[in-house]
């Protein structure tokens, strides 16, 4: 009987990203998904303190599943699709608003003017535990960011802005900085 033992990896808190509900998005719809998934996903799993278990490429992996299925592999193989894992949290969430706009500023004193792109964001997610059904973190971030490449690139920098503050938020609320020891602290008051 083959038997395949889980990596240490799958141990860790395990999180599924889906796809977030995109309303009023000023620019590509699919594309913007495609990177706020990757951006996200690319953060927590860099963290190395997650499993990140994915819920877009489901279509590829069942296609690969069944060619082990068929018999066209070792045992040992069959052996791992009956290990599959759950996450133990999901993120959901939705980008309300995205636009990106041109401001101009005219310089009184030598008629110059000067153009910066900004990219405004308004977006909220749920991390959900998923066997309470519990809100574990829930926040909205509304972001106005300055862009300095070209206005083509401004959700690029605006997504993967907003995929570190959430990526960093998620990672705090699961894992809180703890201060183990404070050395050398003096209190100073303004009272005479």
């Amino acid at each position: 009987v083959a038997f395949f033992e889980l990596p240490k990896e799958a141990m860790r808190t395990r999180i599924a990203v889906f796809p977030f509900r995109l309303y009023e998005i000023q620019s590509d719809k699919d594309r913007f998904q495609r990177l706020l998934d990757q951006n996200i996903n690319d953060y927590l799993v860099q963290t190395k303190k997650f499993t990140m278990l994915d819920r877009t490429f489901i279509e590829e992996v069942a296609s690969e599943q069944k060619t082990i299925l068929d018999g066209k592999t070792p045992a040992i193989e069959m052996a791992k699709i009956g290990n599959e894992i759950s996450a133990d949290f999901i993120l959901v969430g939705s980008v309300e608003d995205f636009s990106i706009e041109e401001k101009v500023k005219k310089i009184l004193s030598s008629d110059q003017e000067i153009r910066k792109t900004v990219a405004n964001i308004y977006l909220s997610y749920r991390l959900l535990d998923v066997a309470t059904k519990q809100i574990n973190n829930s926040n909205t971030l509304e972001l106005q960011i300055s862009i300095k490449d070209s206005p083509k690139k401004a959700d690029i920098k605006a997504i993967s802005q907003v995929s570190t503050i959430l990526g960093e938020e998620i990672l705090f609320s699961i894992y809180p900085v703890l201060i183990e020891k404070i050395s050398n602290f003096c209190f100073l008051s303004n009272e005479n």
